[in-house]
């Protein structure tokens, strides 16, 4: 699984960051089922349709290595969506650009966050 999701990330690190509280907290597993079963493709139409209306920044930041589950292509639509948004590509980095690439998420959440004050 981990090879989907990361370069950097082994399966203990993997474990201790996102699975251990699913597997051992009762209260987040029924949270995610009662999650789950409300999913559907109708409430992501719905957000799409609204989220072009936002008008604020929008920094949007892409594993370049993400082939299988979120490529680079679906990055591109959503940024489509957003009137002033900005889409990074994140490279030697999948789906976890943040354990991937840590140094330029921080980077580039910086130099977002600042160009985003002084722009107000």
């Amino acid at each position: 699984m981990m090879g989907l999701l990361s370069h950097s990330t082994t399966n203990e690190e993997f474990y201790e960051l996102y699975l251990k509280s699913f597997i051992s907290d009762k209260i987040v597993r029924e949270n995610f089922v009662s999650n789950v079963k409300n999913w559907s493709p109708k409430y992501t139409i719905e957000a799409a349709d609204k989220l072009k209306a936002f008008e604020n920044s929008v920094l949007i930041l892409w594993g370049e290595d993400d082939k299988k589950l979120f490529p680079i292509k679906l990055g591109q639509q959503l940024k489509g969506i957003f009137r002033n948004s900005k889409l990074i590509v994140i490279p030697n980095s999948k789906t976890y650009v943040q354990e991937d690439q840590p140094e330029i998420v921080i980077r580039e959440l910086i130099c977002f966050i600042g160009s985003s004050a002084s722009s107000k």
